[in-house]
């Protein structure tokens, strides 16, 4: 189950990082404090991602692990929605062709880049939030990665006994014994 919620996030995390780079690339480039807003987005939800991909190959994540897990998660959600209705306002419709119509969009276009650089700098902020909470906690220590789990591997002590001979098992006479005895009652 950890590993279709890791993957889950890693799949959102994938499609946000496409996003954020095809939107620094047409909407942006002339926006420059946006921009390197952006840019700082995409680099902390790459670096955010590929943890995500580390954590999928742990069987059994911590609730630190987890919680860290389901922000970063909902922090790829909020980010995509944020980019795609930031897309459809700038985009708006054509419409009338007129100065007036084209000064009215120009002017709604202004609107909804302050609104989109409040909404990114929100963004910003509960990024850094995440990853100092991160190391706050020193969640990178509790982790384990893929060769520590291997190498902590317990081993059930019960195991030696299924090839141990049965002249040397001590204390089986009588559980062996009342078996037999029901089998054969039967």
């Amino acid at each position: 189950m950890e590993g279709v919620l890791v993957s889950a996030a890693t799949g959102v995390m994938n499609s946000v990082l496409a996003k954020l780079t095809a939107f620094l690339g047409e909407e942006y480039k002339h926006a420059k404090g946006v921009r390197d807003d952006l840019v700082f987005l995409r680099s902390e939800l790459s670096t955010m991602n590929i943890v995500l991909q580390k954590l999928a190959d742990v069987d059994q994540l911590d609730e630190l692990s987890r919680d860290w897990r389901d922000r970063v998660r909902d922090l790829a959600y909020d980010i995509e929605d944020c980019i795609d209705l930031s897309v459809h306002r700038l985009r708006g419709s054509a419409g009338e062709s007129g100065l007036a119509a084209k000064v009215a969009r120009m002017a709604k276009k202004i609107g909804a880049f302050r609104q989109i650089a409040s909404q990114i700098q929100k963004l910003k902020a509960r990024v850094v939030e995440v990853s100092e909470r991160r190391n706050r906690y020193t969640l990178h220590g509790l982790v384990p990665t893929s060769s520590d789990a291997s190498s902590s591997t317990k081993v059930d002590v019960r195991l030696c006994a299924l090839w141990t001979e049965t002249k040397h098992l001590v204390g089986i006479d009588g559980p062996r014994d009342d078996i037999i005895s029901r089998l054969m009652e039967q």
